[in-house]
């Protein structure tokens, strides 16, 4: 009848992201197939500046890692014929008037920019082009900047799914700032600026990097003053990629990124915690342990890890170790009614019924809605003998949580002690349907059946 409940904070997520490598990167391909597609669409006539043998050069080598603009001007041509130029000029000028709109109505838009950028680089205009992919690459910096702040105010304020959604607009703010950085280069190169292609090619691997950046942005999470330093970008962009892997239940692939993290921040605390919730999550008790303990060892005054300590220690049959981590929980977060029902549950399993008895109060006092609580206060109170208070308890459990087998079940054991042989028959047949693996409930079904038919 009693149920043990553990919560030691909640998984964020959303959708696994990774950092963008540099070459051969799917994501990059569908994004360059995907501008080639779109641009063509408007840029299907264009002028030839340059001779067949130039043209062709420069289709072999196209404008940027993202989308080669070159390639666009192969152009489309009608019936067999090629545009004359006015034609050829209109439909640039068309292309250009439409991005420019968009950007009067989304002048951040970094994905416009870029393409703006890409039809200028076209058709030689290389200052315009020049521009549009520096106006691209300040934004994308300042909207990449903002989001990580925001992730990180999200993850303090425990909005794990709200940080791990936001990680979504992080991977296409990166796209586009690659975009910009690569075709920047090619502008440089095709001016013959191979200083400025350098640092541009420089810019690029500093802005987006590859494989998370951690080492470029090691810091401590905790100090001696116990007071958590400010995480880098890169590390809450490590942590949310963890917790999105976590999510979707990839716990091998948010562990070695969690291992990756820490072997660059070997004391952010909170990584331990992720570790260590993959190890709860994979049933390897050893790496939680060994997780949890060097977590709660960093952060010393954070009660959820010891909570979670107390269950690891419990599911290894560490009774006392649980009681301690159990105490400690509830002493940093008295108010806590998971911390007051975990103790409750401690207590239960040491015989202790009167000490449980008063934190599962403490704990429905904190939380009503605490289904669970009621639930294991019933059960005292039927140890007990007090079958008439362990009724309203076991009802109220079952009015919080319908699908709870185990408050029928002692709602039903509540009532065959009271010799209410047809209520609790009704408990018990409820019971087989939601949990059909308890095998009391089914023999004690069958002997109230056979006593309310002789009461009749």
């Amino acid at each position: 009848m009693l149920v043990t409940l553990f919560v030691a904070g909640t998984v964020m997520v959303a959708v696994p992201v990774t950092y963008l490598a540099l070459k051969d990167y799917p994501p990059v391909r569908a994004l360059q197939s995907a501008l080639v597609q779109e641009t063509g669409k408007l840029l299907g006539k264009l002028p030839k500046h340059q001779t067949q043998g130039q043209a062709e050069s420069n289709l072999s080598a196209p404008l940027g890692a993202v989308g080669g603009v070159s390639a666009v001007g192969q152009g489309l041509q009608t019936g067999g014929q090629k545009p004359t130029t006015s034609e050829e000029m209109r439909i640039v000028d068309q292309a250009v008037a439409q991005l420019q709109s968009g950007l009067e109505k989304d002048p951040s838009n970094t994905t416009l920019h870029n393409r703006l950028g890409m039809i200028y680089a076209e058709i030689g205009e290389m200052p315009e082009a020049e521009a549009q992919f520096k106006q691209a690459i300040l934004l994308s910096r300042a909207k990449l900047s903002e989001l990580y702040t925001k992730i990180q105010v999200k993850r303090l304020e425990g909005d794990l799914a709200a940080a791990s959604a936001m990680m979504l607009n992080v991977s296409s703010i990166q796209l586009d700032l690659s975009s910009a950085h690569s075709n920047l280069a090619r502008v440089y190169e095709k001016l013959g600026d191979s200083q400025r292609v350098v640092k541009q090619l420089d810019e690029l691997n500093r802005d987006v990097v590859i494989g998370g950046g951690l080492a470029s942005g090691t810091i401590k999470a905790s100090d001696k003053s116990d007071k958590p330093a400010k995480a880098s970008p890169e590390i809450v962009a490590g942590l949310a990629r963890a917790e999105a892997l976590m999510q979707v239940g990839r716990m091998l692939d948010a562990g070695r990124e969690l291992r990756t993290l820490l072997a660059v921040a070997p004391d952010l605390a909170e990584a331990h915690e992720l570790l260590g919730k993959t190890g709860i999550a994979t049933n390897n008790f050893f790496l939680a342990r060994r997780e949890f303990e060097e977590a709660a060892r960093l952060e010393p005054t954070k009660a959820a890890y010891f909570s979670s300590l107390g269950f690891i220690y419990d599911r290894s049959g560490k009774k006392a170790k649980a009681m301690e981590a159990y105490q400690q929980a509830y002493k940093l977060e008295p108010k806590n009614a998971v911390n007051a029902f975990n103790l409750g549950n401690a207590y239960a399993a040491n015989n202790q019924n009167s000490q449980a008895t008063n934190y599962f109060k403490q704990a429905i006092e904190l939380n009503p809605n605490l289904a669970s609580a009621h639930n294991n206060l019933a059960s005292m109170y039927s140890m007990a003998g007090n079958y008439e208070a362990a009724i309203k308890q076991f009802e109220q459990a079952i009015y919080l949580a319908p699908q709870m087998a185990s408050a029928h079940y002692g709602l039903g054991l509540a009532m065959y002690n009271l010799k209410d042989y047809a209520g609790a028959a009704m408990s018990f047949k409820q019971a087989c349907l939601l949990n059909p693996n308890l095998i009391d409930a089914q023999a004690k079904l069958q002997v109230c059946q056979r006593k309310a038919t002789r009461s009749l």
